[in-house]
């Protein structure tokens, strides 16, 4: 790692300045939406979540036509569909009316003449052929200069096949990050979630630790509610920005499967079985179990919460055991860091994980674990959902704001954006015929 000195911290910095002064901002191409988001930037991985059929292609095939606007230089990477349905997708055209003959092959020959291809270049499958690896697409991307990438979606890039799915998909996030920093520009990904939802406001954003699967064995107590994760339902406890632990609500547990589990044991008795994926708050910030090795220091709440049930006799012998030497703690507030004293393979067991929104952490047999990895990669995350799906109410409202809610309603979640405000929901109206976003408008301009 280079080291800096103040004077070449400085110089560095205002270069740094003048060069992101010199671009032209990447917005999101609505008014709602570029005025609650920072315009993208080289380096930023862009994270869009949704559940299928939520609208993830739509919002990057709608950034696409906004920052071809912009004249930026735009390389789409596709595995959703392939490239003769994501040209369809940009000329409004459906493919089952092509292929029922209604629309003539020289209006589609005639809208793909109008340009739509002039600066998007896009990765993907002819139709019938495998989707080209992230490695081939790395290596193509670098034979020309782009200024931003999309990605649909992250789970179906092609990996090495030795690699587990999950591990897979962890590594692509990371990889996407890099190649942002290493190509000076901004990348955007699509990340589909499963099927269980969070609640905000009366809508329903899907959880964010769909793009890890990191998850602990099924007998680990969730601190709060004080049960096993493999209970369907916990209270949990997290850790706030003070170090404190707080009551974070309730929330389902999600079953996984089966997978390989390491057993971490450290300091005062503490220990836990999780993948290797999973991320540990340590003393050098949020690292993955598969980073971790004995001697390494990891966050446990220092104080034990009221226990009862079946677990009452385990829990008060682990009290017993958290007289710990000082040269081995250092202790903020409620948490403690305490050292590693093994690490070792602990064989294939059902695994679960817990989404918390709010904290993005929680406390399990007393170790800090983040309940998803997808945001310390990203450096802004948004949720997407349709509030028709869920709600049979005709109205929601945001922000004390009345909103109609159709078919086309399309509500997105600002989860995270580095340097800037984050948690604000933004209601928008999608068209199909186009692949466009417009802001949505208020019910007759009624402000409450």
């Amino acid at each position: 790692m280079p080291k800096y000195t103040p004077a070449s911290a400085g110089k560095v910095t205002l270069e740094e300045i003048d060069r992101r002064q010199s671009l032209t901002p990447l917005t999101f191409g609505t008014p709602k939406l570029d005025g609650s988001l920072v315009p993208m930037t080289a380096g930023d991985l862009v994270s869009v979540v949704a559940r299928p059929g939520m609208g993830k292609t739509l919002f990057l095939v709608h950034l696409t036509n906004h920052l071809q606007k912009q004249g930026a230089n735009v390389a789409y990477i596709t595995y959703e569909t392939s490239v003769t349905e994501f040209t369809c997708l940009r000329l409004g055209i459906k493919l089952e009316d092509v292929g029922r003959g209604k629309i003539p092959r020289q209006s589609i020959k005639d809208k793909i003449a109008k340009s739509i291809f002039d600066r998007v270049t896009v990765f993907g499958q002819a139709d019938g052929e495998l989707a080209p690896t992230l490695d081939e697409v790395i290596k193509w991307l670098g034979k020309d200069r782009y200024d931003v990438v999309l990605v649909d979606y992250l789970q179906r890039i092609r990996g090495s096949y030795h690699q587990d799915r999950h591990h897979q998909v962890s590594e692509n996030a990371e990889r996407l990050k890099d190649l942002a920093l290493k190509m000076g520009m901004p990348v955007v990904m699509a990340v589909q979630a499963r099927r269980d939802v969070d609640d905000y406001s009366g809508l329903k954003f899907p959880g964010l630790n769909d793009a890890q699967w990191s998850c602990l064995s099924a007998d680990t107590v969730i601190w709060g509610s004080n049960t096993r994760i493999d209970s369907g339902s916990v209270n949990t406890l997290s850790m706030n920005s003070e170090y404190k632990c707080v009551d974070s609500g309730s929330r389902n547990t999600m079953y996984v499967g089966e997978e390989q589990v390491f057993e971490v044991k450290a300091a005062g008795g503490y220990k836990i079985r999780a993948t290797l994926n999973h991320p540990f708050l340590t003393t050098q910030g949020w690292t993955k179990l598969e980073d971790l090795k004995p001697g390494d220091y990891v966050a446990v709440a220092s104080h034990l919460p009221e226990m009862r049930g079946e677990y009452d006799k385990e829990l008060s012998l682990l009290a017993g055991l958290m007289e710990v030497k000082h040269d081995e703690v250092f202790v903020p507030e409620d948490i403690r860091f305490v050292k590693i004293k093994s690490i070792s393979d602990a064989g294939i067991e059902p695994v679960y994980d817990v989404s918390v929104p709010e904290y993005r952490n929680y406390i399990a047999n007393g170790f800090v674990v983040h309940n998803s990895n997808i945001e310390q990669t990203s450096d802004k995350v948004l949720s997407l959902t349709r509030p028709r799906y869920y709600m049979t109410e005709d109205f929601v409202t945001v922000d004390h704001v009345d909103y109609q809610v159709k078919t086309e309603t399309l509500a997105v979640q600002v989860v995270k954006q580095r340097w800037s405000l984050a948690g604000h929901v933004l209601l928008l109206e999608s068209d199909f015929s186009d692949m466009s976003i417009k802001d949505a408008e208020p019910c007759n301009n009624a402000v409450f």
